[in-house]
């Protein structure tokens, strides 16, 4: 009989341990302020080691007793042995004078298969105002007088600073005048020269150097084109320059030139085209052929020779 009540009073005494160690500590340093003094609030729980804490204690600004909140802290998780702890630090205060409840907190635990709700007891916070005595003779407010006023100077610092950025802003103004500026390039010796030779002196240079192997497609095409409307220009006076392959292969038909040669040109202009557009891909052979049919229209369209400044042909 003895044994089973030793065993029901350790029961008892296992009970109130696990139901202590889930419950919320909370505590109050001071429990006593003067209105508008703070005080320290802690709260903290312990949870079996792998507990998962799925409601942490609700605790508003402003608590429903009057209490605010200034300050909180962050809550921190530790793990001790074979437990962790949870707590967080509040720092709060009261406006009025009297007896205070900060309310009891709850939080929310699943350990295993269970869950265990977690609960603080509430406390009480007093505040007194501050004493006032009565029996004081009342003091009389003293005059206004006048504060002799400093003169304050620092408008000129802006002043001077204002000018020196004038000076410097009128400055480099002046020198980025003076380097856009033109210098004037004297004039060169006019030297004249055949339009024909020229054309083919720039075609067969291209030609020497197979400039196609480092230039693009389109580049290529366009410099070569731009050669023949120079020379279409100056031998044949035709404004090339400002027609697109269409109008410019018109001019010469228009012009009455060996058919033949017309045919080399109408070549070249309708690949110079096709080079425009990125996908253009060119066959083995091409930019020789296009180099070669050019210096074929103009050796065969060769004009009575005339004489032309590198000024009007640099036009």
């Amino acid at each position: 009989m003895k044994q089973l009540i030793v065993l029901f009073l350790l029961l008892i005494v296992i009970a109130f341990s696990a139901n202590a160690q889930q419950r919320i500590r909370l505590s109050m340093s001071p429990d006593s302020i003067r209105v508008g003094e703070l005080s320290t609030v802690l709260w903290s729980f312990d949870v079996p080691a792998g507990s998962k804490v799925v409601l942490m204690p609700q605790i508003p600004d402003s608590l429903p007793g009057g209490i605010e909140v200034i300050d909180k802290q962050q809550i921190i998780t530790e793990k001790l042995n074979g437990s962790q702890r949870t707590s967080q630090k509040l720092t709060v205060s009261v406006y009025d004078s009297g007896n205070f409840v900060f309310p009891a907190l709850q939080a929310m635990c699943v350990s295993g298969t269970d869950t265990v709700l977690l609960q603080s007891d509430s406390l009480f916070l007093y505040a007194t105002t501050v004493p006032v005595d009565t029996t004081a003779a009342v003091k009389d407010v003293k005059d206004i007088y006048d504060v002799p006023e400093e003169t304050d100077f620092r408008w000129l610092w802006y002043v001077v600073g204002g000018v020196l950025l004038a000076i410097v802003a009128f400055f480099i103004f002046n020198f980025i005048r003076k380097r856009r500026k033109q210098i004037p390039v004297a004039e060169e010796e006019v030297v004249w020269e055949n339009p024909v030779e020229r054309a083919l002196e720039a075609l067969r240079k291209m030609q020497e150097n197979r400039d196609w192997m480092s230039m693009l497609p389109g580049d290529f095409y366009k410099e070569v084109t731009d050669i023949l409307r120079k020379y279409l220009f100056y031998a044949h006076h035709i404004h090339a320059a400002e027609m697109v392959s269409s109008e410019m292969m018109n001019a010469v038909l228009a012009a009455a030139m060996p058919a033949q040669a017309n045919a080399k040109l109408l070549s070249v202009l309708q690949v110079a085209d096709m080079a425009k557009f990125a996908r253009f891909k060119p066959q083995p052979g091409m930019f020789e052929k296009s180099l070669g049919d050019a210096i074929a229209f103009v050796e065969e369209t060769r004009p009575v020779e005339l004489n032309l400044t590198d000024n009007e042909m640099a036009k």
